[in-house]
């Protein structure tokens, strides 16, 4: 029985479709952690958009972040990671 379920989770993380879509519920810091898990993680977040972009590897497709019709962005986002570290660092200078 063993043997099966090691099988069938090698399966899982074996397909690449499979393993994306597991990794996309995954929380930011969880997901960039991921990269050293494995080489077949890493190769997942690669050559997945999807995960890149969740990432902020790569910028947001153009339909959803954009300039609306009075010129101001509509959706942008700012990567949870680093906005922390922003105010971290802002108010630290701030208060000097």
């Amino acid at each position: 029985m063993a043997d099966n379920v090691g099988s069938s989770v090698a399966a899982v993380f074996e397909t690449p479709e499979l393993l994306e879509a597991i990794m996309l519920e995954l929380d930011m810091r969880t997901l960039i952690l991921s990269h050293r898990v494995s080489q077949a993680f890493r190769a997942t977040v690669a050559s997945s958009i999807k995960l890149q972009r969740k990432l902020f590897f790569k910028a947001a497709t153009s339909t959803s972040i954009g300039t609306g019709a009075d010129g101001e962005a509509t959706e942008s986002a700012m990567n949870p990671l680093c906005t922390g570290t922003l105010v971290t660092l802002v108010s630290k200078t701030g208060s000097k």
